[in-house]
Parts: structure tokens; sequence; C-alpha cells
């Protein structure tokens, strides 16, 4: 129906893309359970810092796996 009413054409394409490497530290995880109370918070300090309060390890793993919220810190 797009195609017939406004002309709209699509086609698939492979594209090379940056990615991120996710690491552990010296060291080891410095993960540790939160004892506080609230709403989860993600504080972007730029494109290659994320601090998370509250929040479970699901979360992370989309909030990190996200190309959309990652490139508005750009």
């Amino acid at each position: 129906m797009l195609a017939n009413r406004f002309g709209l054409k699509a086609h698939t394409e492979q594209k090379e893309m940056q990615i991120y490497a996710v690491t552990l530290a010296k060291g080891g995880p410095k993960f540790k359970e939160s004892t506080d109370t609230g709403p989860p918070v993600f504080d972007r300090g730029g494109p290659t810092t994320l601090t998370a309060h509250r929040v479970t390890m699901k979360d992370l793993a989309i909030q990190i796996s996200d190309p959309v919220e990652a490139s508005r810190d750009r």
C-alpha cells in the first residue's frame, strides 16, 4: 500500500558498525546489591561512562545494548 500510494521503496544492505566490548576491570566486577530504595537511575556521564543505581542486571544489559540511547550522548 505504501509503495503504491507514496512511491515508498525499501532495500536491505549490510553495513559495518562500531561495537563496544564490555570487559571486567582488574580485580573483577565491583557490583554490589543496592540497599537504597527508590526508582532505578541511569546517569550517562558521557559517551563512555554509565553510572547506574538501583537497577537489575537485565535493565543494565538493555540500557547498554540500546544504540538509540547511546547515540544521544554524541
